[in-house]
């Protein structure tokens, strides 16, 4: 969630599409002026080359369900160049599990595995997914690794091929097509979908369209998600309040919250947090973005606390470190942001923001040498990181190191297209004496 609190630095807003969204997995504060702004920023790149390894079901002699659903699935994703749909040539049995199917999945470098067993006493499928590549761009808690559903077989196959295509979609980070063929499960059709199945298509609907930046419409889905899981006791029953807790539920309420957190609503964000709260304590993502709401409305000992918390849920949680450092630092605690920041930084030796946060608190302490090593790890990590130019510029500004400020300010100009920063920029250039 998911988020998702990226950086000390504020992203580029006409950027966001590329490169950061608003809440769930960042909190960022820009360096020279103080403001602090609760953002997502996981990237929505392009997808790449996608591999999908299929197994053979698990079946009796003769059914050839097996070659019929490989078949459906290498049609339906035919116009996708950059999907290439493999066969493993066996089966991989429920002894073996999930645990085998990543680890062949990981072998031939393919994001999804799909394998699973037919009954056809009762012409059902039961297929196991295997998310070998989780997306970046949807909230928190992103799906397990590992999905597991049962759905009605005929010859045309539309669910399951439509779920299979989804979800081949929806890890190559290609929005549009993951709604597209999820909404093939949401319509009519001749195979009526479990609810296991229904629930899953509105939750990764919802991701899509999150990642989108269509956030009415993620909290539209998410919101269909959750009556997919609840039962009534009368039809004008209150439907969250007889939430039936099936596995998924609270992970449902952590990622409409992010979405109402992503539209400015706290309130609403918060609410859904505590509810998944109250259906399964030990999940971390539920206390991280209550501390991620919390910062936003500058409630800082509120939003330790949820970080407190998650990363005592989740000791490797270097999200969490890095925002509960980010907030010590917004309370001028930069001991304790020091300590956070290294932590996250541990337990994620790539981890962008927090390099890029810790060159800020580093600014702010005056250790300058220290801050501009930070920024060069983030620009070693990720080369056009805007902010990062703009913030190591302003370390060399602080510094007197006129001729590599004005390089820094003036690549920043060149990566940045926020018409505010790009004015702040321009003035230190003018500071300088450069043209």
């Amino acid at each position: 969630m998911v988020s998702r609190p990226k950086a000390l630095s504020r992203s580029s807003e006409p950027d966001r599409a590329r490169r950061y969204r608003v809440f769930g997995l960042a909190v960022a504060v820009l360096l020279l002026v103080g403001v602090a702004t609760y953002l997502l920023m996981a990237k929505a790149a392009r997808p790449g080359a996608l591999g999908i390894l299929v197994a053979e079901l698990e079946e009796p002699q003769g059914t050839q369900v097996s070659t019929l659903f490989t078949r459906n699935l290498r049609q339906a994703l035919r116009p996708y160049r950059d999907v290439k749909v493999v066969g493993l040539g066996r089966a991989i049995t429920e002894e073996q599990g999930g645990a085998t199917a990543r680890a062949e999945g990981a072998k031939r470098k393919a994001a999804l595995v799909i394998w699973g067993s037919y009954d056809p006493d009762q012409a059902s499928l039961s297929l196991h997914f295997e998310i070998v590549k989780l997306p970046p761009g949807v909230p928190e808690p992103t799906l397990t690794q590992s999905l597991a559903v049962q759905m009605k077989s005929s010859t045309e196959m539309v669910i399951p091929k439509s779920f299979a295509m989804g979800l081949a979609h929806y890890v190559a980070e290609d929005w549009d097509g993951a709604v597209a063929a999820f909404g093939h499960i949401l319509v009519q059709s001749m195979e009526q979908p479990t609810d296991s199945v229904l629930g899953l298509a509105f939750v990764l609907t919802g991701d899509a369209y999150y990642a989108k930046g269509e956030l009415a419409q993620a909290v539209t889905s998410y919101d269909q998600a959750i009556s997919v899981q609840t039962s009534f006791d009368s039809p004008h029953s209150d439907r969250e309040s007889k939430l039936v807790c099936m596995p998924g539920a609270a992970e449902v309420f952590v990622k409409r919250g992010v979405a109402y957190g992503a539209q400015g609503d706290y309130d609403r964000a918060l609410k859904d947090f505590d509810k998944a709260i109250a259906l399964n304590r030990n999940l971390a993502e539920a206390y991280y973005n209550s501390g991620n709401a919390y910062y936003a409305q500058r409630e800082l000992e509120l939003a330790i606390a949820s970080y407190d918390q998650a990363v005592a849920k989740r000791p490797d949680y270097a999200e969490a470190y890095c925002n509960r450092g980010l907030t010590y630092a917004s309370d001028g605690d930069y001991e304790r942001a020091i300590q956070d920041l290294d932590q996250a930084i541990q337990l994620k030796p790539d981890f962008v923001r927090a390099y890029s946060n810790r060159g800020s608190v580093r600014y702010a302490q005056g250790n300058y040498s220290q801050a501009v090593a930070d920024y060069d790890q983030v620009i070693a990590l990720e080369p056009d990181f805007a902010e990062a130019y703009f913030n190591r510029g302003a370390t060399y500004m602080a510094q007197g190191e006129k001729e590599k400020a004005v390089k820094d300010l003036e690549k920043f100009l060149e990566l940045s297209s926020d018409p505010s920063w790009r004015q702040v920029a321009q003035q230190k250039l003018e500071e300088l004496g450069a043209q």
